[in-house]
């Protein structure tokens, strides 16, 4: 179960990285007319929520790595 989490929360994280690039016209154009008002706005939102998948990222990592332990 908390592998199947920890699969997820990496996909988030690329998913969110395609979105901050502003070359990837499909993602980034659709995303940042329907959910951002503004571009600071949107950057500060998307790195907010890298931030946190990064975070859950690392714990996930460290909690599988102690459970294969024992």
């Amino acid at each position: 179960m908390i592998k199947l989490l920890w699969y997820l929360v990496s996909l988030s994280i690329i998913f969110i990285i395609i979105l901050q690039n502003p070359k990837s016209e499909g993602l980034y154009r659709f995303y940042s007319e329907n959910f951002f008002n503004t571009e600071e706005n949107k950057k500060k939102i998307l790195k907010s929520i890298t931030w946190i998948l990064i975070i859950a990222f690392m714990l996930l990592t460290t909690i599988i790595n102690i459970a294969d332990l024992q």
